[in-house]
This record gives structure tokens, C-alpha cells and sequence, in this order.
């Protein structure tokens, strides 16, 4: 008897008609959000305004969202009714959000006007056109918006600290949003280091007025001081010091190549003609009996060369990635190049990547003409230039062979215009 006595109970306070949560904010912007949840079977009644915007039953729709929009100041007020329950919600809509973030505050005493620039913070875009009045004390100052930059024109003030008020208004001259800087004036040389570069609160760059060997035109040389000497917002960069490849070593802690994230001590070998974990020895303890072959292989012979197709083309950079097994495995590659207009004509071939140690003699050839040269590093180029006067289109040969026994990786970079 009691169980049923419970059950009939819970049941009727379900069916009791009640608001559970009643909720109106505002959203970003200029947006409100209003959240609604009841219960029970009595119709539910939404009102603004003293008109109804909606009904529905709870029991069908526990949950009611409703949006919109409303200016900054207005408010937006609601009230709702679920049987004997009413309850109402009231919010003022918030300015537009707004950051005015100064890039000039310190001055030199002695101007008879000072030029403020600041940067404007207007997520909502809602300030790019709107009026300033500007006034520091009693005096009022020349003030525009352009875009998401506000420049105040201020009348010279006395050495010491004074604020600025800027109140943006709509076009209607209603207040939108209130903002105050400050401004320093100094009777002082803004430039205290005298290394000719102001500090960024002067309008300038130099991220250490205290010390003349900082400022930006400085080179942080190659050992390290602590000091961002070229105000790059990086201490140290290029020096021994710094992990200029990112892989968590520096030079200074035994990094072989500090311009390659996968060359460092403790690095696995790769069978590539480099010493990845820089101790001094290249692809050590590594199976290099049977090198992989190149997709442009067969090409070891000028009748066996792989045509690059550039017939088509006017001018064109090609990169080359093969394998070089030793000086018996020789690449050849064809391709057709055409004079430039006014004899602006030329090939150049350099070695993008190779094995350390590792040399090479590049060849250009068409006919009896043959250009070659001996390449070892990637500062090198093998360049074959035309005669002014004469046509140079044609088909080339390009051949490339070891001239050591070293089996290798080899990157080319083929350009012609």
C-alpha cells in the first residue's frame, strides 16, 4: 500500500507543471542566448514584450533555445509561464568587445605635438568606423579610426606621465566603448643606450635600451652571451648554442650538422654517406653490400639515357634523386633546352645532397661540346652558357659518374631558361 501510495506521489509531481531552469545571457558579439527547461503538462508561454513568441508542452519539449541579436546598452527581457509558475529574465547587452593596445607611449619633452598610434583589438568588427573623442585633461585632441588603427594627434605636454581618454561613438554619437592610455613624456634622450635605435615604447626596435651592443642591425656572432643581440626575440640563434635544427642538440653538445633534425649523437645510421650520429664514422654497421636501384635505371649508357620530356618547355628546374653505386654505375639523362629570347640562356646542374666525401663529375654535352665539372659539395655548379648570336636549342646529354668507389644517394637539381 505504501509503494503504491510513493508511486502515485512521484507520478503527480511529475505531471506538476514547474519551470526547472529559466536562463538568458549574452553570446558573443552581439548575440543572447535564452534556455528554457520544464515539466508537467500545462502548456508552456513565452513572452517579450508582453507578446506571446511561443508555446509548447513541456511534457512533448522539456527543452526551449531561443537567439538573437540586440545592440550594446539594450536590454532583452522575456518571461515565461508554466501553470501556476511565471518567472522573467532581464539582461543589458555588454559593449562590443574592444582592446586598444598603444605601439607609441614614450615622448620627448619639448614637442609641441605628440603623435599617439594604437592598434585596435575588434573581434566583432564594430569599431572600424566609429567617431573618437579624444582628450588628455582638459584639452581635446585630433583623433581617427582607420581600420584596426586609431592615430591620436596630442598637444606637447610637460615631462611626467598623462592619461589619454578616447570615447568611440556611433554614428549617431552614442557611446560605445570607453578606453584610457597612458603616455610618458621625458625630458631625458629616448634613445638611452645611444646606439641610435629607440625602444619599442618610442616607436622603435631596440629590445635592450640599456645596452649599445643590442639592437636590430647587431649579429649575435657564433659563441653564445645570453643576449638577443639582434632583437629577433631569440637569444643566441647561430651560435654554437642554439639548436638551430630543432632536434634537441646543439653544437656545443656534439651536433655534427645543426642544419639536419636527423643528424645528432645517438641518431640511428641510415645508408646514406652520412654519419648521423656524428661519431666520426659514415653508415657503420650497416648491410651495404646490395644497394637499391633508382627508378632510372637502366641509364648507364648515353643510348640507354631517360628522356626528361621537356621538349614542351621553355624553361625548367627539374630535381633528380638516384642512386650511384661506385664509379661503374653512370647516370645519363636527356633533355631539350631552348635558347632564350636575346641569348638569356644557360643550364646549371648542382648536387642538392650528397654523401659525405663523396665527388662527382657532372657532364653537359651536345655534339662534340662537352662542359663537365668536378662537384663535392652543394656550393658547386656545373653551368653551360650559349655563344650570343648563335642558337642553342637542342637536345642535351647530362652524365654523371662517381669518382670514387663510394655507393650513394645523389639529389641533382637540373635548371635551364
Amino acid at each position: 500500500m505504501l509503494l503504491l501510495l510513493l508511486t502515485l506521489l512521484t507520478g503527480a509531481q511529475a505531471r506538476t507543471p514547474r519551470i526547472t531552469s529559466f536562463d538568458l545571457a549574452p553570446t558573443s558579439c552581439d548575440g543572447w542566448k535564452l534556455e528554457v527547461e520544464a515539466r508537467g503538462r500545462a502548456r508552456a508561454v513565452l513572452t517579450r514584450s508582453d507578446t506571446v513568441v511561443a508555446r509548447w508542452r513541456p511534457s512533448q519539449q522539456p527543452t526551449y533555445t531561443r537567439t538573437g541579436t540586440a545592440g550594446a546598452g539594450k536590454d532583452v527581457s522575456f518571461g515565461l509561464r508554466v501553470g501556476l509558475e511565471r518567472e522573467s529574465r532581464t539582461i543589458t547587452m555588454p559593449p562590443l568587445p574592444l582592446e586598444v593596445v598603444p605601439s607609441v607611449t614614450l615622448f620627448a619633452s619639448g614637442r609641441t605635438q605628440h603623435q599617439l598610434q594604437a592598434r585596435l583589438v575588434d573581434p566583432c568588427n564594430a569599431y572600424a568606423s566609429a567617431k573618437i573623442d579624444a582628450r588628455i585633461g582638459d584639452e581635446v585632441a585630433y583623433a581617427y579610426v582607420n581600420n584596426s588603427a586609431v592615430s591620436v594627434e596630442l598637444p606637447g605636454q610637460p615631462p611626467g606621465t598623462h592619461p589619454v581618454e578616447l570615447r568611440f561613438l556611433s554614428r549617431n554619437d552614442e557611446l560605445m566603448h570607453t578606453a584610457t592610455l597612458e603616455i610618458e613624456v621625458r625630458s631625458e634622450p629616448l634613445d638611452s643606450d645611444h646606439d641610435g635605435f629607440l625602444p619599442p615604447l618610442a616607436g622603435g626596435r631596440d629590445c635592450d635600451d640599456t645596452n649599445p651592443n643590442a639592437h636590430p642591425d647587431a649579429h649575435e656572432g657564433t659563441k653564445a652571451n645570453g643576449i638577443d643581440d639582434n632583437c629577433n626575440g631569440i637569444i643566441d640563434d647561430g651560435t654554437t648554442a642554439y639548436d638551430d635544427d630543432g632536434d634537441g642538440v646543439t653544437e656545443d653538445d656534439g651536433d655534427c650538422d645543426d642544419g639536419n633534425p636527423r643528424v645528432y649523437p645517438g641518431a640511428a645510421e641510415l645508408w646514406d654517406c652520412q654519419d648521423q650520429d656524428c661519431d666520426g664514422e659514415v653508415d657503420e654497421g650497416l648491410d651495404t653490400t646490395n644497394p637499391p636501384r633508382d627508378t632510372y635505371e637502366p641509364n648507364n649508357t648515353a643510348d640507354t639515357a631517360h628522356d626528361l620530356q621537356t621538349g614542351e618547355l621553355r624553361g625548367f628546374t627539374r630535381e633528380l634523386s638516384m642512386w650511384v653505386d661506385g664509379s661503374k654505375d653512370e647516370e645519363n639523362f636527356t633533355f631539350y633546352s631552348h635558347d632564350g629570347m636575346f641569348d638569356n640562356w644557360g643550364i646549371w646542374v648542382t648536387a642538392t645532397t650528397l654523401g659525405v666525401g663523396a665527388r662527382y663529375e657532372f657532364r653537359v654535352s651536345i655534339g662534340a661540346q662537352v662542359n663537365k665539372a668536378t662537384i663535392d659539395s652543394r656550393s658547386k655548379t656545373l653551368s653551360v652558357h650559349g655563344i650570343p648570336g648563335l642558337g642553342d636549342s637542342g637536345t642535351y646529354l647530362l652524365s654523371i659518374r662517381a669518382l670514387d668507389e663510394s655507393s650513394c644517394p645523389l639529389t641533382v637539381r637540373l635548371r635551364s631558361n
